[in-house]
């Protein structure tokens, strides 16, 4: 049975550690108490130099010390799947990204962990994949806390869960206090600062969506749960990057808009933007 919602004012065994040499953020985050996440995402096909390392748009869900994890979104990962267009992923660590494992952590499918609800939809299933045009693919997607599991929704469809008994007794058993939205860039390169990858549609933020900037928007928290689902309001985050030179994020949070709160986040690295 899958919850529902009241929404108020709309390498295969790599580590998917957030925060060391190589890897790049532009990012919205909140700290709090929080059962799950939302919005609305566009998926574009990044460029990654020399077809290595990842590039990653997604929502993050942390708590605890060591910190525990819930993660989806999309990405463009050959180690990962095989290719360089993007894909649907799920992740979650229990131990501080330090190592994966059956019930300990990891991508997808690769370690026993994800419940699969659907028949049709899968952690690693292939997406659409688009131009950088104005007919850019999006997606809704949702992770939610309910009864016991960190449920996994794309569009209209439960896809499964991690189950909360994964984190035994750390925060993420029952909730977590940082969601954060946006995306990840991974370079293996020597010097990872010289690199060209590009995040989102490999234009910066400040672009916005006239300048065809990857996005996302209608993005909620969901901070109180019931018996029948949770209540969702509108995000209210922080922007953050490592080096805004080469990705950068820029936020409306609560526009009283259409798009509710949203953000444009990406860019080309080093390199030029398409």
């Amino acid at each position: 049975m899958h919850p529902s919602m009241k929404v108020r004012s709309m390498d295969l065994n790599s580590i998917a550690d957030p925060d060391p040499f190589g890897y790049y953020h532009a990012q919205s985050w909140q700290s709090g108490s929080f059962f799950g996440g939302l919005s609305d995402v566009t998926v574009y096909t990044p460029i990654l130099e020399n077809g290595e390392g990842h590039s990653i748009y997604q929502m993050w869900l942390i708590a605890g010390s060591p910190r525990q994890s819930v993660e989806a979104g999309w990405t463009v990962d050959p180690g990962l799947n095989g290719d360089l267009t993007p894909h649907l992923f799920t992740y979650f660590t229990t131990n501080d990204y330090t190592a994966d494992g059956d019930n300990i952590g990891g991508y997808n499918r690769l370690h026993t962990g994800w419940v699969q609800s659907s028949a049709t939809t899968f952690p690693g299933s292939s997406l659409v994949t688009s131009s950088i045009d104005q007919q850019v693919n999006r997606y809704d997607m949702l992770f939610m806390l309910w009864q016991g599991n960190w449920w996994f929704k794309i569009e209209n469809e439960w896809v499964g869960y991690y189950p909360a008994s994964l984190f035994g007794t750390g925060a993420m058993a029952s909730s977590a206090s940082w969601l954060s939205f946006g995306g990840e860039v991974f370079s293996g390169l020597p010097d990872p600062t010289r690199t060209t990858s590009q995040m989102g549609s490999g234009r910066k933020g400040e672009h916005g969506s006239d300048g065809y900037s990857a996005w996302q928007r209608n993005i909620q928290a969901i901070t109180s749960i019931s018996a029948t689902g949770g209540t969702a309001f509108d995000f209210d985050g922080t922007a953050a990057a490592e080096d805004g030179s080469r990705y950068d994020v820029v936020q409306t949070m609560r526009s009283g808009t259409n798009w509710g709160s949203f953000l444009f986040a990406g860019g080309p690295g080093i390199g030029t933007e398409p």
